[in-house]
This record gives C-alpha cells, sequence and structure tokens, in this order.
C-alpha cells in the first residue's frame, strides 16, 4: 500500500482551534463582567454619596439654623437654601454642590408615601412649569419622609434610600 493512496478525512476541529475559541470566549466573558462591576460600582457609590450628603446636608440645616431641600432629577440631584424668594440654589458650598448619577437609572420617588413623577412638565393649559420633587431638611432636625428607589437596569442592581420624619437616613 503506497502512502499517496491513503486518504485522511479530517472530521472535528484541531486542539488549536478549540483554545482559540475558548480564549475568545474567555475575554468577552472577562470583558462584559469587569464591565457590570465597574457600572456596579459606580452605582453603588452614588447612592451611597446621595445618602451621605443628605445626612450632611441635614445636620448643617441643624447647626446652621436654617431650611435646606433637596431637589431631585431623572439625571442628578442639588440642595437648596430657602432664601427671600423662597428655595434657591445652594452656592459656594463644595460639598453641597449639584452632582450627576450615572447615566440610565430608573428612578422611582415616594414622598410620605406617596409616588411622585420626578420629570419637571410643563401645564400645557396654564403654561405653569411643574417643580421637580424636593425633600425638605428642617433646622429642627426633622426631614420629609421619602423614600428612592434606584434601579440600575444594566447591572440590575436595586437599591432604596430612605428618610424618616426624625432625621435617620438609611440605605438597602
Amino acid at each position: 500500500m503506497h502512502l499517496d493512496k491513503i486518504a485522511f478525512s479530517r472530521k472535528g476541529f484541531t486542539l488549536l482551534e478549540v483554545m482559540v475559541v475558548l480564549v475568545i470566549i474567555g475575554t468577552i466573558i472577562g470583558i462584559i463582567t469587569i464591565t457590570v462591576d465597574t457600572r456596579r460600582e459606580k452605582v453603588t457609590n452614588a447612592v451611597d454619596r446621595l445618602a451621605s450628603l443628605t445626612r450632611l446636608a441635614s445636620e448643617e440645616a441643624v447647626l446652621r439654623s436654617r431650611e435646606l431641600a433637596l431637589e431631585i432629577k431623572t439625571d442628578g440631584y442639588h440642595f437648596l437654601t430657602l432664601g427671600d424668594d423662597g428655595f434657591i440654589p445652594l452656592e459656594g458650598d463644595s460639598l453641597l454642590k449639584e452632582r450627576k448619577l450615572p447615566e440610565d437609572l430608573e428612578l422611582e420617588l415616594f414622598l410620605a408615601g406617596e409616588a411622585v413623577e420626578i420629570d419637571a412638565e410643563k401645564d400645557e393649559i396654564s403654561g405653569k412649569i411643574e417643580l421637580p420633587p424636593r425633600i425638605f431638611l428642617f433646622s429642627s432636625g426633622e426631614i420629609s419622609p421619602f423614600e428612592l428607589k434606584i434601579r440600575d437596569p444594566y447591572s440590575e442592581a436595586e437599591y432604596s434610600v430612605s428618610g424618616e420624619m426624625t432625621g435617620d437616613i438609611s440605605v438597602e
């Protein structure tokens, strides 16, 4: 029998081809995991920052005997102080400045147990613009009871920042 006449049929993949596919799949899974973990960490830090700054603002309201408010928007939040013309943005405070939340978070706000819309809307009939919801931080140490539910659709993380009338603020 001559070697010319022996036909080798190739069925299946070589070990090298299988290894290359496994490396590609492993790399893709690694990139996805890093992206989701980084996103989850950003959202967790943003939620913790919101709770800490709200606690700080509540304490500052008591120490400085002034009324403050936390205005929530779909993309972030900022603190207000009571002036002669009502609540105005708090200026010159490096800690209680306007903050942005990570993109695409789903926010659901409850004030005193009632769900409220976060987006400011313009009333078509009267032309008035409805203000974004506010959480009030009083100089007496009391705050508006609230619960802010935050969902991240990418990392599937869910958080809840809540405040009691007594001034206690918690994160779950």
